[in-house]
């Protein structure tokens, strides 16, 4: 135990009933008021930072790349596209089905999909640019094919 709290223990009665000065208790309700502005500002700047880190997060998350997304896109892309050529097909001349069956395939059969062969340590972005040129050029000859009929 330091000096001070011995010397405060053994005199008590002293400092309970010595009066405070008349401003201490206005003193002290200002501290108090000043500490509740400084914790409800630290409050403020912890939750507006932890809000915008949300927000930056999820706008990453918006604005990357999605692969599942472009596989989709391409696949219903070329899947309309097959189904145009197979219906005008059928309707102009319906004994050629087979040989236009066949250039559908020809141009849209993969043994391994793409995107199943492109490098795990290649950026989703690369992988996704590239994924975007094979797959337009596949839709340009579907289209071309469509134009011959």
């Amino acid at each position: 135990m330091t000096e001070l709290e011995r010397y405060i223990r053994d005199n008590r009665e002293e400092f309970d009933s010595t009066q405070l000065p008349s401003d201490s208790r206005r003193r002290f309700m200002e501290k108090v008021a000043a500490e509740k502005r400084r914790s409800r500002t630290r409050f403020i700047s912890m939750t507006s930072a932890g809000i915008a880190a949300a927000f930056a997060a999820f706008a990453v998350l918006l604005h990357e790349p999605d692969m599942e997304r472009t596989l989709k896109r391409h696949h219903t892309r070329m899947t309309e596209k097959e189904l145009d050529i197979i219906t005008l097909a059928e309707a102009t001349n319906p004994y050629e089905m087979d040989e236009v069956m066949n250039n559908i395939r020809a141009i849209t059969f993969e043994a391994i999909p793409l995107e199943d062969q492109l490098p795990d340590e290649l950026p989703t972005r690369e992988k996704i640019q590239i994924l975007n040129d094979y797959y337009n050029q596949k839709y340009e000859a579907l289209e071309s094919l469509l134009a011959q009929l």
